[in-house]
């Protein structure tokens, strides 16, 4: 079978119906619209409240699996809260297509990857930001310079007293002191 064959293969979303059927649901929209499924998404988006992809707040959520038990809500882990912006981007092609449920799966984690691959590519940047003296590029001979510089300094005198005050709330007071040596 050609990849663009596998890709849009819809033989999952062919089994989950026939799984529906036997649950007692005329079809996929039927299951949608019931009880059942209203309860197993509230619950699913109360524990994640945001897009699995984006981060952005979620609406829908998307099923990874159609196994009974992630159609009965006894699998949670199958079940990812996602926003609508997100679903129409995993669930279709730009010219409007159903993707597989594999070929969806997919693009949902390649987007969450990217998405996580950006933050930690800001966090480092952050960090490098934030271990940067804050004189850096001022000349000496200005005001600025040597404001950053008292507040360096500043910044490590509370630093130290910090960790003073640890080691000083650990020693005994003098009065429990003279306790143990009269005891």
């Amino acid at each position: 079978m050609s990849r663009k064959g596998k890709r849009f293969s819809l033989g999952a979303y062919r089994n989950r119906n026939e799984m529906l059927e036997r649950m007692g649901f005329k079809n996929y929209q039927d299951y949608l619209n019931g009880d059942l499924w209203l309860d197993i998404k509230a619950r699913v988006l109360f524990m994640y409240k945001t897009c699995y992809c984006c981060g952005q707040k979620a609406q829908l959520v998307h099923h990874m699996s159609y196994e009974k038990d992630v159609l009965l809500g006894k699998n949670l882990k199958m079940l990812k809260s996602i926003c609508h912006r997100c679903h129409e981007s995993i669930e279709f092609t730009k010219d409007n297509q159903k993707l597989s449920l594999h070929s969806a799966n997919g693009k949902m984690k390649s987007l969450r990857d990217n998405r996580l691959h950006k933050r930690s590519e800001e966090k480092k940047k952050r960090k490098i930001k934030q271990n940067q003296p804050p004189t850096l590029g001022l000349s000496p001979f200005s005001v600025e310079y040597w404001h950053a510089k008292s507040l360096e300094r500043d910044k490590a005198r509370i630093h130290t007293s910090k960790r003073q005050m640890r080691k000083l709330s650990k020693m005994p007071l003098p009065s429990q002191r003279l306790r143990g040596i009269k005891g």
